[in-house]
């Protein structure tokens, strides 16, 4: 089993989350799961800022795993458009409910 470390499992729990909170709302149609889901993705958005900053850190002083910041570096950054179109998602639902 492969090992993932912190970096991508942020990515893939931020991921995992906001996709369930997306079925949720689609399963039950309730308000409280679209305000619980908009607010979700704004802490997931903050969480992968300040992943961003830290591996940006951690690639300045630990220049020796190269490899492994571009592939942290590629996780966050296609987990940033996920991120903005749930956050689309969710606006939207929010006008419309309404």
């Amino acid at each position: 089993m492969k090992a993932y470390n912190l970096y991508q499992k942020i990515a893939l729990v931020t991921f995992c989350g906001e996709t369930l909170l997306c079925y949720a709302y689609v399963i039950t149609r309730h308000e409280v799961v679209v305000f619980l889901g908009f607010f979700y993705t704004l802490f997931a958005l903050l969480i992968h800022g300040m992943a961003f900053i830290a591996l940006i850190h951690e690639a300045v002083y630990a220049p020796e795993n190269r490899i492994q910041h571009l592939k942290d570096f590629g996780v966050l950054v296609l987990n940033i458009p996920v991120v903005a179109c749930y956050l689309l998602l969710y606006t939207l639902i929010q006008t419309h409910a309404r």
